[in-house]
C-alpha cells in the first residue's frame, strides 16, 4: 500500500482524463448531521429513553458515510425483525431531518467548471436508488451526471464493481471521494478534504482548504496522484 506522486508540470491531473466519478455522501452533500439525528430517532423508537450506553454520538459519527445498519445489528444483537424496524424508522428520520443536509462548499461551481471543460461526470454511490434520486433532486444536482450507479442497481461487492459497469478504462477516470472504500486500484483519486471520511492519508496535501481548491484550478496544478495497493 502506498502513495505515488508524479510531477507533471505541463500535464495537470485532469487534463487527460475523460471521466470524473463522484461519491455522494461526504463529497457532494454533507449528510453527517441528518444521519446522526436519524439514527438516534430510530434508536429512540426502538428503545425509548433506554438507548444502550455503548451507542454514543461519537460512535455513530465514525459510522457516517457507509451503510451501518448491519454493524449496529451485530453490536446490539438484533434479530431480523428489530433490524427491519430500525431500517424503517431510520428512513423516516432521514426524511424528517433532511433540512440539515448541506451541499459541499463550492460544489455547484465545481460541477459547472468540470462540465464546461468537457468532462463526463458520473456518480457512483452506496446509497439506494430511491435515496440518491431524492438527495440529488433536492439540490438540483441530477442534471450534472450522465450516468448514476447505486448500490441496489446490482449485486456489487465493492465500488470497483460499480465503476466497472460504466465501461470506462481506469486510466481514463479520476475518482473524487472521502472514504477508503472509494479508492479503486489503478485509478487516480482525490480525497474530499472539506468533509468527513476514514482515509488517514491526506492525498492532496498541497492544498489546505478543501478539495475544491484543486478542482477549481484543475488546469493549473502540476501534481498527479495515484494510489496502489488498495483492494
Amino acid at each position: 500500500m502506498g502513495l505515488k506522486k508524479e510531477n507533471q508540470m505541463n500535464h495537470p491531473p485532469f487534463l487527460n482524463k475523460t471521466t470524473i466519478i463522484f461519491d455522494l455522501d461526504g463529497t457532494l452533500i454533507n449528510l453527517k448531521k441528518s444521519t446522526i439525528k436519524a439514527c438516534f430517532y430510530a434508536l429512540t423508537k426502538i428503545y425509548g429513553a433506554e438507548i444502550p450506553k455503548v451507542i454514543t454520538k461519537k460512535h455513530i459519527s465514525k459510522l457516517v458515510g457507509r451503510p451501518f445498519t448491519l454493524d449496529l445489528a451485530a453490536l446490539l444483537g438484533w434479530n431480523p425483525k428489530t433490524t427491519s424496524e430500525f431500517t424503517k424508522y431510520y428512513t423516516e428520520g432521514k426524511e424528517k431531518f433532511a433540512h440539515l443536509n448541506k451541499l459541499t462548499k463550492n460544489i455547484i461551481k465545481t460541477l459547472n467548471n468540470l462540465q464546461t471543460s468537457g468532462k463526463t461526470l458520473c456518480l457512483v454511490t452506496n446509497k439506494t436508488r430511491i435515496e440518491t434520486n431524492r438527495l440529488l433532486s433536492s439540490f438540483g444536482l441530477e442534471k450534472y451526471f450522465s450516468k448514476i450507479v447505486c448500490r441496489d442497481d446490482g449485486n456489487f461487492s465493492a465500488k470497483s464493481d460499480m465503476i466497472a459497469t460504466l465501461g470506462v478504462s481506469l486510466d481514463d477516470i479520476v475518482i473524487f471521494g472521502n472514504m477508503q472504500g472509494d479508492i479503486v486500484n489503478g485509478a487516480s483519486f482525490v480525497r474530499s478534504l472539506s468533509s468527513y471520511g476514514d482515509i488517514l492519508v491526506q492525498i492532496v496535501k498541497s492544498f489546505t482548504s478543501s478539495f475544491n481548491s484543486l478542482i477549481l484550478n484543475l488546469f493549473t496544478t502540476p501534481l498527479k496522484y495515484k494510489l496502489d495497493g488498495f483492494t
